[in-house]
């Protein structure tokens, strides 16, 4: 399997990324964050059996902190809107699942 990108072909650098995982972890795709001079821009990586595509996986696509509900069922979920809001949410919020969908 090559390496995960770490540019895009027309975005370059990724400035900032989050992994969606299964609920047994394994990585299915990640949200890469770039800074554009018109702004932020955001683009799908998906892993595949062939490689990584500049894509979003199929439907239903995975919620971010998938693993993490995976790991606590019965603890409260918070849905948050975007992976960054997930991220602050989980440490304010320790006795919580924060979670998010794609897009």
């Amino acid at each position: 399997m090559p390496s995960r990108p770490r540019t895009h072909p027309r975005l370059g650098k990724i400035s900032q990324d989050w992994e969606y995982r299964s609920g047994d972890g394994t990585l299915l795709a990640v949200v890469c964050r770039f800074e554009t001079a018109q702004g932020k821009d955001y683009r799908p990586l998906t892993v595949t059996p062939e490689g990584w595509f500049w894509r979003a996986p199929p439907s239903p696509r995975p919620l971010y902190g998938l693993y993490r509900l995976a790991a606590r069922p019965e603890a409260d979920v918070i849905l948050c809107e975007g992976e960054k809001a997930a991220d602050a949410a989980a440490l304010l919020l320790p006795a919580t699942v924060a979670m998010t969908t794609m897009n």
